[in-house]
């Protein structure tokens, strides 16, 4: 796989977990991919498709911009930016329910991922939980 194939492959996983595209994911994720981001910690595709779909539909309108920053042998790291709008409630873990506004959520983050052939093999997320809290106006 050429490295342009792999940041091609990186963007397309990237999109498809932000607006849970499992078609996508099935293709692009190795069966037994490890997935971490600050509120997420998966050992297997499987186990990311199942959380993937215990999340609600609080967000819409989903746009995510993906910028490859280094790609070569194994590995591709991206920066990204995704832009999105609270359309639903969402229950926190106080019991509160912080309910749609409509408000723009805007979130930067950088993706690393390990590839086993033409699949991502694993793949680490980070981004600054705290701005995406204060957009949405929960206090942590």
């Amino acid at each position: 796989m050429t490295a342009a194939r792999r940041a091609d492959v990186l963007a397309a996983t990237l999109r498809a977990l932000a607006t849970y595209d499992r078609d996508v994911l099935t293709r692009t994720l190795a069966p037994d991919v490890r997935v971490w981001t600050p509120e997420l910690a998966t050992a297997t595709r499987d186990e990311l498709l199942a959380a993937i779909d215990q999340r609600d539909e609080a967000f819409g309108d989903v746009s995510v911009e993906v910028r490859p920053l280094d790609v070569g042998g194994l590995q591709a790291c991206a920066e990204w930016t995704m832009s999105t709008q609270l359309v639903g409630s969402i229950e926190l873990a106080s019991g509160d329910v912080l309910e749609p506004n409509g408000s723009k959520i805007f979130l930067n983050g950088v993706a690393v991922a390990d590839f086993d052939g033409d699949t991502i093999a694993a793949l680490r997320q980070y981004w600054n939980v705290d701005s995406l809290y204060a957009q949405l106006g929960i206090e942590r």
